[in-house]
């Protein structure tokens, strides 16, 4: 062969990377093709892989996975949340929390302190392999295939409460830390100091911690509350020199507290009861000398606060004839701030050793004045809503009567994002309210706010049909005959859930209230702006027969003794459309959904007080799907 042959062999030989490369190339747009008739494939569904703890939903479309998140979340509602302790050091204890807190009388107070939200969950579900990064895209898919990626369960848990539940039922089984503490000697008439001591408690935070982590996967698994030990803040050897400070207290009669004309003394012997140390923030090992805040304001509250203290009150309004007539002035109002006079009689007496003190008195502005009235813009009715409580216990109307009467001749400004838990304010004895029976994990408790989701869900029809722009509503867990038609209601509850608005007509509203025997009537008055509402009746669908009857052991009745609380209910989704159209012809239609859980009857059944340390050994749950779950 001659050398020209050879080298011309060798020029038509491709270069191996040049091959490599273009089997790289034609792998990748076949990996492409793939990735795309695959996607095709899934469009509506949730890629292959996907998971929620034990709970496999790869494959499904939105409606299968919502149908099948439900139903497994219908099956942890059934059960109860159990939390227990067996420590050696104390006795051990086990409670049930239903994930629902179950009022006896009053079904405004049978609210869920657990929520999951499925639609939520589901969204989240469906963005996995769909984000804007096609890149970013095709990772997700092939390493969900590979890896199966579990994603966590969207939920609201009221931690607040949860704690409160537990705190009520196992804080008798602590061992409370004590810090040193001054003690006073009426013979003597000298101040000592007592020694400090560790104690035991349990750590809640730590318990609602694993419970989320749990509610993340839908697994429930009884929960042990560990004990920890908590030692004293502040020991006696630390507080030597605060004791020649307290003494010189002692030979004092009294201080006065002076506002304009009036003064109140304290007297001396009050004084000692007040005086405490605690440790000084923020300096490891010192102590102050100071007043105890709870017992100072007690003194402001019971005995200054009554005299002083003035009601602020708006400037209120109602309609009669068509026309604005006032029925109540604005009034400037005073308030004794008790944490700042608490304050400033620690200074003065204790740091600065003054005998007299000037009070410090807050001056609060009415919101509306009635030299605004001209400019309200109030003219006539725009907006009524109405709900019917018949068959309600007399607690249930007292309290319908207070709420409604604290919105009579509210006025809601131009723009405002109305609040109606904060327009009620505190619900308590003080405010007038009376209590129900709610029961709180083992325990029957008295709650008040019985009544006031009445108030909630009359809000939410006269805000509907005055087409105001509703910004937060919670329906009910179930459904409740004071609220019919099922789909109009709206559950309220300090702190939350709440019921808020905006008010977009561009004047002032007037809200006056009216009961009318067993009808509970919302008007707004202001001005017609020519916006036209069409409310639709709400559509009832996914009936669900109520559950099997559900018992709920309580010590708090005679052994054997039943009690019903609560009948059954059938569960089912409701959904009613409101269209708002505008003066200037635009237009803006909302739907609006509710779901409502089938609800068990229920039964109080006494039994014998359970001897506490007796617990079983084996404590380990199961996730509640883990059994029950098919294979993909």
């Amino acid at each position: 062969m001659s050398n020209r042959s050879i080298k011309k062999i060798k020029l038509n030989k491709k270069p191996t990377w040049l091959k490599t490369v273009r089997r790289l190339f034609f792998l990748l747009i076949i990996l492409l093709l793939l990735g795309l008739v695959y996607q095709q494939i899934y469009a509506q569904k949730i890629y292959p892989g996907t998971k929620i703890g034990a709970i496999k939903v790869g494959g499904l479309t939105k409606i299968e996975a919502e149908n099948l998140l439900n139903k497994r979340i219908k099956q942890f509602y059934e059960t109860s949340l159990i939390f227990f302790t067996h420590d050696t050091r104390i006795k051990g204890k086990e409670i049930s929390i239903d994930p629902n807190l179950i009022a006896i009388t009053d079904p405004d107070l049978s609210r869920p302190i657990l929520i999951f939200d499925v639609p939520q969950t589901v969204n989240e579900l469906l963005t996995i392999g769909r984000k804007k990064n096609i890149i970013k895209n095709f990772y997700e898919i092939f390493s969900n295939f590979l890896v199966r990626r579990s994603i966590r369960f969207f939920f609201q848990l009221d931690e607040q409460e949860m704690v409160k539940i537990l705190q009520d039922n196992f804080s008798k089984l602590e061992d409370p830390m004590q810090n040193t503490q001054l003690m006073f000697n009426e013979e003597e008439k000298q101040f000592s100091l007592t020694e400090a001591k560790g104690g035991l408690a349990f750590d809640y935070q730590q318990s609602i911690g694993q419970l989320k982590e749990n509610l993340f996967f839908l697994i429930n698994q009884p929960i042990e509350l560990k004990l920890i030990i908590k030692q004293p803040e502040i020991v006696s050897l630390d507080c030597v020199d605060n004791l020649s400070q307290a003494q010189k207290l002692i030979v004092k009669d009294s201080w006065k507290v002076i506002y304009n004309e009036q003064n109140w003394l304290i007297k001396n012997e009050d004084l000692i009861s007040w005086v405490e140390v605690r440790p000084e923030i923020g300096l490891d090992g010192r102590c102050l000398l100071g007043l105890n805040q709870q017992e100072t304001e007690k003194f402001l509250k019971e005995k200054i606060s009554p005299e002083v203290n003035v009601l602020v009150q708006d400037a209120k309004f109602k309609m009669e004839n068509e026309r604005v007539v006032e029925f109540q002035t604005s009034k400037e109002g005073e308030r004794v701030s008790l944490e700042n006079n608490w304050r400033l009689l620690e200074k003065n007496i204790i740091q600065e050793n003054k005998q007299e003190i000037n009070l410090l008195v807050e001056k609060i502005k009415p919101k509306i004045a009635v030299a605004q009235i001209n400019d309200l813009g109030i003219k006539e009715l725009i907006g009524r809503g109405e709900s019917n409580f018949s068959g309600s216990p007399s607690n249930r109307r007292h309290n319908i009567a207070v709420g409604s009467k604290q919105l009579n001749g509210l006025l809601i400004g131009p723009e405002e994002e109305f609040s109606l838990v904060q327009a009620i304010g505190d619900v308590n004895k003080e405010t007038g309210y009376l209590a129900e029976l709610v029961i709180k994990g083992n325990r029957t408790i008295p709650e008040f706010g019985g009544g006031l989701c009445q108030i909630g869900t009359t809000a939410f029809r006269v805000a509907l049909n005055t087409g105001l722009p509703v910004t937060a509503r919670t329906p009910h867990s179930y459904r409740v005959s004071y609220y019919e038609p099922a789909g109009m209601d709206a559950t309220i509850y300090r702190p939350q859930p709440d019921l808020r608005f905006i008010n977009d007509t561009g004047h002032y509203i007037l809200w006056q209230t009216n009961i009318d025997g067993n009808n509970l009537i919302f008007e707004f008055y202001g001005n017609n702006d020519g916006r036209q509402i069409e409310v639709s009746q709400p559509k009832l669908y996914n009936f669900v027969k109520p559950p099997e009857i559900k018992y709920v052991e309580t010590e708090e009745l005679e052994p054997g003794e039943k009690k019903r609380i609560e009948s059954a209910h059938t569960g089912c989704d409701a959904v009613f459309t409101r269209k708002i159209i505008y003066s200037d012809e635009t237009d803006k239609e909302e739907t609006w959904y509710s779901h409502y859980r089938a609800w068990p009857e229920m039964w109080l059944v006494g039994i014998e007080p359970k001897p506490e340390g007796d617990l079983p050994e084996d404590k380990e749950g199961e996730n509640i799907d883990s059994n029950s779950v098919e294979e993909e």
